[in-house]
């Protein structure tokens, strides 16, 4: 299974890939380690990317993914456009796409926290170009610093397959996947 984890900056999705790797045991690729270079530039620049750098760089993506190996994946990257998450769809027809949230306020103090190259102003300005999901996307919500119970009863909810009838939450550390 392939979960693609999208959403603005600060909202957490390496937080949340992280928590279903240690749970449910998914192999996690952070796309933003196979940015190229002319799309670092762009962000060191604070410069939008281009749709042919987004095109491009989907290309790379889908490659990656199809190279690792074992059967559950969980892509995380921004994937502000919607044509370029549907292109990850047709690669992957089965891929569950999950947007992750996070309240502005929440957003802009995680931002502000941050030492990375995407800083708040950078974030706010490319925020303007992320569009709705126009695909099926399922919303996990990621309000609280921390909330590791509270992203795995959330994946619970969204995808109950990944879960058997024994399953608990993390604290009981006996959660198990289902192949």
């Amino acid at each position: 299974m392939l979960i693609v984890l999208f959403g603005l900056s600060g909202t957490g999705k390496n937080y949340v890939g992280r928590i279903i790797q240690q749970h449910l045991h998914f192999s996690v690729l952070d796309g933003d380690t196979l940015l190229p270079d002319d799309m670092r530039n762009s962000v060191e620049k604070k410069i939008p990317f281009t749709q042919a750098q987004r095109d491009r760089f989907i290309e790379i993506l889908i490659t990656a993914v199809k190279t690792i190996s074992g059967p559950n994946i969980v892509l995380v990257q921004a994937l502000y456009k919607n044509s370029n998450r549907k292109r990850i769809a047709e690669a992957f027809p089965d891929c569950q796409f999950i947007q992750v949230q996070s309240d502005p306020d929440i957003l802009t103090t995680r931002l502000q926290m941050r030492n990375k190259i995407n800083d708040l102003d950078y974030a706010r300005k490319i925020s303007a170009n992320f569009e709705s999901p126009t695909h099926p996307a399922l919303t996990l919500t990621n309000n609280i610093d921390n909330d590791e119970m509270g992203i795995m009863a959330q994946l619970h909810i969204l995808l109950p397959a990944l879960f058997t009838q024994e399953s608990r939450l993390p604290n009981e550390e006996t959660l198990r996947f289902t192949p």
